[in-house]
């Protein structure tokens, strides 16, 4: 014989009773509000009134709390959260979250990856948070970026100086955060490398005695030489250099008789 269920009626009162063919059988829940169990340590929902901090755009609960399991007169049940009790913030050191992403390093104004990161979040124990990162960094020697040809030039007096020129540039990890850079096929100038000539007599003079306003020479050229120094710069030559010697007479006031000293100043 097939049965078949042809109703089901509840009597309002925590119970249901299912007619069956002729007979039924009757289901009882838990009344409304009936506690079903508590529970503890349980997170304070942000929607249920529990505080709250951000990160990084995104809003976590801060605090726990004890609730109440209770039925629902209908066969669930819900949490009590209108009457939460033992509400306190997460413990310092809890765990709330992380974030994670590339690390960069600024190579001739521009940024390139050079390695990763990972941030851990925390509860602070008072409503706030604090964080841990851990980076892993391109093992050294791992190229970052490589650039073209180029040449390193000074500009002086007697005209502009390329006193360097290389095929490429490879930037390479150093292990942490930065790099080292190696370039191809390197050519530099040596010390002493002649740059030119500028071509333009001068001299250099002192006010003979102090205060007078009258100026002598102590010293003149036709033109200067330009000579690589090594390290980026350069030095100067005077050209048909004249200079006066130590004792050589300058002038006389009416009172003295003045003297050169041999490094452009007198006496007397």
């Amino acid at each position: 014989m097939q049965i078949g269920l042809s109703s089901i009626i509840a009597d309002g009162f925590g119970s249901t009773r299912f007619a069956i063919e002729g007979s039924s059988v009757t289901v009882s829940f838990p009344p409304y509000g009936t506690l079903i169990e508590t529970l503890t340590n349980q997170q304070y929902p942000i929607a249920e009134g529990g505080l709250s901090l951000e990160i990084g755009g995104t809003y976590y609960a801060t605090q726990t709390a004890t609730v109440d399991r209770l039925a629902d007169g209908a066969g669930g049940d819900f949490l009590d959260w209108d009457n939460v009790r033992d509400v306190a913030y997460y413990s310092n050191g809890t765990y709330i979250t992380n974030a994670s992403g590339s690390t960069y390093v600024d190579i001739n104004g521009t940024n390139y990856v050079n390695g990763s990161y990972v941030t851990n979040y925390y509860h602070s124990g008072e409503g706030s948070f604090y964080s841990s990162s851990d980076y892993s960094y391109f093992i050294y020697g791992e190229l970052i970026t490589s650039s073209g040809s180029g040449s390193s030039s000074i500009s002086t007096p007697a005209g502009s100086f390329t006193y360097e020129t290389w095929d490429g540039i490879n930037y390479y990890a150093d292990g942490g955060s930065g790099y080292y850079l190696e370039y191809n096929n390197l050519a530099s100038a040596s010390y002493g490398d002649y740059i030119g000539n500028d071509g333009t007599s001068g001299s250099n003079s002192t006010e003979v005695p102090s205060y007078s306003n009258n100026y002598f020479s102590y010293e003149t050229w036709t033109s200067q030489d330009y000579y690589y120094d090594g390290s980026g710069s350069y030095y100067t030559a005077k050209v048909d250099l004249v200079s006066a010697s130590y004792g050589d007479f300058i002038t006389n006031d009416g009172t003295y008789d003045y003297y050169w000293d041999g490094s452009g100043g007198y006496y007397y």
